[in-house]
């Protein structure tokens, strides 16, 4: 993983998307994962309602990809 001499996560407060309680944390990291794109896991807790949330997500679209399977 890079290291680029700093914490490699992102902290940051925002409102919950379920409630109406402005403590909610959004963490963020990018995760260079070798022989794949960068991806950034974002996760989102919400101390007052208990809301959470986490997925990942691909930083280098490529387009959309469109598989075709024929059944005979």
């Amino acid at each position: 993983m890079k290291d680029e001499g700093h914490d490699p996560y992102e902290i940051q407060n925002i409102y919950c998307p379920t409630c109406p309680s402005e403590y909610a944390t959004v963490v963020s990291r990018i995760l260079d994962i070798p022989h794949y794109d960068d991806f950034i896991m974002v996760s989102v807790n919400c101390r007052d309602c208990g809301y959470r949330s986490s997925d990942f997500y691909n930083m280098h679209s490529k387009g959309h990809t469109r598989f075709i399977y024929v059944v005979s």
